[in-house]
């Protein structure tokens, strides 16, 4: 063990965040809504992350001291893994932390191999479905514990070679009071920014939220929403989110995407409204969540729209069961299944009362098993190793 790593015992030391991505969406949403439970648990922290993200500014709000992390040169070409590694290893001794967590799959990765070297206790939070190589799990598996968001990804996982007894799921919490029906809105909640008149206007609305791209289902969204707007005259449709993704397959995805829409007769019932601040709002307004994603391993919109007591039709993939548990049938159609989607949403346009009945069911279902306190306590056990 480096001497280094000595000169402050452990349980006064903070515990260290690494996180790959500057740009917030799923897995930085649900370690931030989080953190402000541990924190009232007595835990401290300090993060790793991109310089003038998002990100950074967020943990800041938090009262989170930030390390920059920097994965590129000057001339914006990526580090290569062992200048990374190094450089994520120079920072765990400078910290001195009590743990170290991973929030993704990748990050998890480049510190695996460095647990043993610091004997620092290290964890892994996979938070994706993807196929790995063998170097890679044999990096992963260097962390001294892993935590995966939902079954279906430790199911996964495990049966790639990773090893299952270092593997515990952990749901990611949803807040109930920031997400919730209007009925149970506190007063001290406020509105993060002004809603278009257009959106107020709506008298029945899908909303989609989530990055711009294939592995969401970005482009059934007008398939879907073009058959059930034949029988279904007074619908809308808004967009949240953006592209992430500079591949050209996600860029040509995009451009096919807005010229369907530029296409279609119900182009004009259609809301681009990018990335917002203003979700929960949004969520309270809208009439149902659609959501055709073709990979899913534990949706957090999904969460957020059953908390707010919207109904949620999805696809039948990853964690997704496991959110709807026995409201499965209601909500979930195969992956891909354009027709099953459309019929589904269609029904519950067509019967809003049970449309209301399924979306208080949702409620209740969040408020049982995907508690953000739950989440807070599991992940302050975990922390004790």
């Amino acid at each position: 063990m480096d001497s280094r790593l000595a000169e402050l015992p452990l349980k006064k030391a903070p515990i260290l965040l690494l996180c790959e991505y500057g740009v917030i969406n799923g897995g930085e949403n649900s370690l931030l809504a989080v953190l402000p439970r541990l924190q009232n648990k007595g835990l401290q922290f300090v993060a790793g992350c991109v310089p003038n993200s998002s990100l950074e500014k967020a943990f800041q709000r938090l009262g989170i001291r930030c390390h920059h992390l920097r994965f590129h040169n000057a001339d914006g070409v990526r580090h290569s893994q062992e200048q990374v590694r190094n450089h994520l290893k120079q920072l765990i001794l400078d910290v001195k932390p009590s743990v170290v967590h991973s929030n993704s799959l990748a990050m998890a990765r480049l510190v695996g191999p460095l647990q043993s070297e610091l004997s620092i206790p290290t964890v892994g939070y996979i938070r994706d479905i993807l196929k790995l190589s063998g170097k890679a799990i044999r990096d992963i598996n260097g962390n001294q514990k892993l935590i995966a968001v939902s079954q279906a990804v430790q199911r996964f996982h495990a049966n790639q070679g990773v090893e299952n007894e270092k593997l515990q799921v952990i749901y990611n919490g949803v807040d109930s009071k920031l997400f919730c029906p209007t009925e149970c809105l506190d007063s001290d909640i406020g509105h993060c920014s002004q809603i278009s008149d257009k959106v107020q206007t709506a008298k029945r609305s899908l909303l989609y939220v989530g990055q711009l791209g294939m592995r969401k289902g970005y482009d059934l969204l007008m398939p879907v929403f073009e058959k059930v707007s034949q029988q279904c005259k007074d619908l809308e449709m808004w967009i949240v989110g953006q592209r992430n993704s500079c591949k050209q397959e996600a860029i040509e995805m995009e451009k096919a995407v807005q010229q369907q829409v530029a296409a279609s007769p119900f182009r004009n019932q259609i809301s681009w409204l990018g990335r917002r601040e203003d979700v929960p709002q949004l969520m309270r307004q809208a009439s149902l969540l659609i959501h055709p994603a073709r990979q899913e391993p534990l949706g957090r919109v999904l969460l957020e729209a059953a908390a707010s007591g919207l109904p949620v039709v999805t696809t039948d993939v990853g964690g997704s069961r496991e959110i709807l548990g026995p409201l499965s049938e209601f909500g979930l159609v195969p992956k891909d299944d354009v027709q099953a989607m459309a019929t589904k949403v269609l029904s519950f346009c067509n019967d809003q009362a049970s449309a209301h009945d399924y979306g208080s069911s949702l409620r209740r279902r969040m408020l049982e098993k995907f508690s953000i306190e739950k989440c807070a306590s599991q992940l302050a056990d975990v922390y004790t190793i």
